[in-house]
């Protein structure tokens, strides 16, 4: 799994998770392109927010 993370001066957050490396390349470009305020990149590790989100949706 690899995850998009969102980094600015508030701090990081994951915005986004994909099933492969190609699929993550192409949503970091369309964030990039939508977002030009934070810094994006693709990260093997969800944040711990995200982790916990994800298991509270799969409850």
């Amino acid at each position: 799994m690899k995850y998009i993370q969102r980094k600015n001066a508030h701090g990081l957050e994951t915005v986004d998770q994909c099933e492969t490396l190609k699929e993550a390349r192409y949503l970091l470009n369309e964030y990039r392109l939508t977002d030009t305020y934070a810094e994006y990149y693709i990260s093997s590790r969800a944040t711990r927010d995200w982790r916990e989100s994800q298991k509270d949706n799969n409850e």
